[in-house]
């Protein structure tokens, strides 16, 4: 059985329908986001919980936090960063380079 899908308000706001729905804005999520906007598709959208993007580098912020992963390895291939700081970077460093990709 199908069944047609409209756009209806709801309350004073419109109901927005999108062919993806990206669970989290952490690495992979935005990620994906980015990678569909490459190829020109907009009809996505990200849902997040939390007050900003960074996922698991957001939320974890214990002393000694980092990457286990070398830090040029741990970059989006359409966003390197030649500017890491150290080998094995600490959160803070991660998330402004998360924050950043986001950014632009």
């Amino acid at each position: 059985m199908s069944r047609k899908v409209t756009d209806k308000a709801v309350g004073n706001r419109p109901v927005r329908h999108s062919r993806v729905i990206i669970v989290g804005s952490g690495f992979s999520g935005l990620g994906l986001a980015i990678r569909l906007s490459q190829q020109g598709r907009t009809d996505y959208l990200v849902l997040e919980r939390g007050s900003d993007v960074g996922g698991t580098w957001r939320d974890n912020t214990y002393p000694g936090a980092a990457c286990d992963v070398p830090s040029q390895l741990y970059s989006y291939s359409f966003a390197l960063n030649p500017e890491w700081s150290r080998s094995f970077s600490k959160q803070p460093e991660i998330q402004r380079y998360i924050q950043g990709v986001a950014d632009k």
